[in-house]
């Protein structure tokens, strides 16, 4: 388990930063469980490798995503996800995905979920 700050803190190393944050994005996509008001989610595309986050409301819940708007091939998929006994912490996950699965995401009332996928 780790808290968010340290993951913040991991994540936000000035050095991994400038190699994975994307200021130019070819493609962005709203997934169909959104729901103004209630739920985002979103597929963003920077090259190869996609980003998935959802946004939730107030309302706790667990949803299924598609991943098809992966390519073709297997990706390595690194999920942050909410821990649901600790509010200031998340569960990171790493595993391979193709286009052909989805996934479950269990979210926290307010809460949320980031992935990355990275063509293999």
């Amino acid at each position: 388990m780790v808290s968010w700050i340290e993951f913040w803190a991991r994540e936000n190393d000035p050095r991994k930063y400038t190699k994975t944050k994307r200021r130019v994005w070819d493609e962005t996509i709203v997934l169909a469980p959104s729901e103004i008001g209630e739920l985002a989610v979103f597929a963003r595309r920077s090259g190869d490798i996609w980003f998935l986050g959802v946004i939730n409301g107030l309302t706790g819940r667990t949803i299924r995503v598609p991943v098809g708007f992966l390519g073709r091939g297997k990706y390595q998929a690194t999920l942050v996800r909410d821990q649901q006994d600790d509010p200031a912490a998340v569960k990171i996950e790493e595993l391979s995905v193709s286009s052909k699965d989805s996934l479950s995401i269990r979210m926290r009332a307010g809460g949320g979920f980031v992935a990355r996928f990275v063509p293999k």
